[in-house]
């Protein structure tokens, strides 16, 4: 089986899903999801993505993060093997992204594997997009507020613009990390799609 190790927001939920459905369904196996991290995790709101979407992958036991990484399973040896100096000393199976751009590797692998990683690029599962589709559908209808404004959207040109504060304002180590993107930043965001698309309705 493939396993995918989810931590993070629900954007990075789903592209961790995202990848390794992929990778499995090119496997002909089954994609299983380890969310052990959310136990001590304090950001976002934990583990949403069966919540919200009809995805169909179990929850991976401890068993069967186990029988691939071994050892290699206790949560020190885990998060230490995890960074790319021990890269050398993983067992066979035990994936991690190694950078932030699409890496071929990860369509090359052949066997069963854990994944590390965020795999933040559409081409992991370009091949599969209509499956990834499918699995993203929302459980529940949208309705109030949500449905009004679809509405809205549906019949014109709609822009999304997302303001991201939370905790890349309030959290100083995601600060420091990621940066904020300044008011000029934005505007020229809005210029430019203005510029290169008809008649665009924006959404904040």
């Amino acid at each position: 089986m493939v396993i995918s190790q989810l931590i993070g927001g629900l954007g990075n939920q789903m592209f961790q899903y995202a990848a390794g459905r992929s990778l499995a369904l090119k496997l002909g196996t089954q994609l299983h999801l380890d969310i052990s991290g959310f136990a001590s995790y304090g950001l976002h709101q934990g583990f949403e993505l069966k919540r919200i979407f009809d995805c169909t992958a179990e929850i991976a036991a401890e068993r069967e993060v186990r029988n691939i990484l071994g050892w290699q399973y206790s949560p020190i040896a885990l998060r230490v093997l995890s960074s790319h100096r021990f890269a050398l000393f993983r067992r066979k199976g035990f994936v991690v992204e190694p950078h932030f751009q699409y890496w071929h590797g990860l369509s090359n692998l052949a066997s069963e594997s854990y994944l590390v990683g965020y795999w933040q690029s559409e081409k992991y599962f370009s091949d599969v997009t209509a499956q990834i589709r499918q699995d993203f559908t929302f459980k529940l209808p949208i309705n109030g507020l949500n449905a009004a404004v679809a509405k809205q959207i549906s019949p014109i040109n709609a822009v999304s613009l997302h303001v991201r504060r939370g905790d890349y304002v309030n959290n100083p180590i995601t600060t420091a990390t990621h940066g904020l993107c300044s008011l000029d930043y934005y505007r020229n965001a809005i210029r430019y799609l203005a510029a290169h698309t008809t008649h665009p309705h924006f959404f904040v």
